[in-house]
This record gives C-alpha cells, sequence and structure tokens, in this order.
C-alpha cells in the first residue's frame, strides 16, 4: 500500500468504503506478456539502466518471481512463467491487505478476497478465496479455500 494519489486505491477506496462491495476478484492469464517480461528480466543493474513504465509496472511483482524461482526454478521457462502468473494474483490479494481499509474487512469477514486464472489454451476458469485465520500462531494468518476450476 503506497499512500497517494493512485486511480487504483481510489477505485478500490470507493468499491470497498462506499459500495460496501462483498468481493474483489483478482484475475490474471495464461501467457501473459508481463509475467513473461518479469521472468525474462535479468540482474537489478539491468532492472535500473533501462527505466520504462512498462518495466517499472512488471517489477511490482518481483515477490511473485522470488517465489517462483525457490518453488519452480527448476521447471522449464514456461512451466515457470505458468506458475508465477497465479503466484502474482496471490501476491496481488496479499497486497490488497495493506489497505487498512481492506484488512479491517476481511477480519470483520464483510469482505472476501477472490483469485481467478484464465487458462485461454484449454479454456478453463479457476477460481480462489482467500481467508483470514485469527489467532493463528506463527505461519501466515491468511490460507487459500475453495479452489475450484471451471470448463
Amino acid at each position: 500500500y503506497k499512500h497517494g494519489a493512485s486511480e487504483t486505491t481510489a477505485a478500490l477506496e470507493f468499491a470497498v468504503n462506499s459500495l460496501q462491495v462483498p468481493n474483489v476478484l483478482v484475475v490474471g492469464h495464461s501467457r501473459c506478456g508481463g509475467i513473461q517480461a518479469l521472468m525474462s528480466m535479468k540482474s537489478k543493474k539491468d532492472d535500473r539502466s533501462s527505466r520504462t513504465f512498462i518495466r517499472d509496472w512488471v517489477s511490482l511483482g518481483k515477490s511473485a518471481r522470488l517465489s517462483t524461482e525457490a518453488a519452480a526454478g527448476n521447471l522449464s521457462f514456461e512451466s515457470q512463467c505458468r506458475h508465477c502468473e497465479k503466484e502474482s494474483i496471490n501476491s496481488s490479494l496479499l497486497n490488497l491487505l495493506t489497505y487498512p481499509w481492506i484488512e479491517e474487512r476481511v477480519k470483520e469477514g464483510n469482505l472476501n478476497l477472490h483469485g481467478g486464472y484464465y487458462n485461454f489454451i484449454d479454456c478453463t476458469f479457476e477460481k480462489w478465496t482467500l481467508v483470514y485465520r485469527p489467532g493463528l500462531e506463527g505461519g501466515s494468518k491468511y490460507a487459500i479455500k475453495n479452489r475450484s476450476t471451471w470448463s
């Protein structure tokens, strides 16, 4: 969460606080060019030397890339990209929880955060829900549940 002017932040704040939407759905898709660019990035030095708006936007997925490299670094580039496409959705869901008004409504049970993944290749849509687990000692206070795939 960054404090300051942002169209995305304004839209989220309006939807969650004014409209009191009960659900937020973050959707990604297969063969994502942004994820391919993210997974193709070289070193940090390389990232700084060729700044563009697209590179800056793609860099927001850095945590998803690092998670993917740790969990799927031994797989083919294509498989790593597929893994990162879904991991970036989860990173976005966790990022939503950095907005105080979103975290509060999730903890109260008044807002549900969902991830979705559209696979263009086999025409399927996978959906899951991020849930808050209060009082959990150690580990994550959030978990994924209700994963389902529609075709």
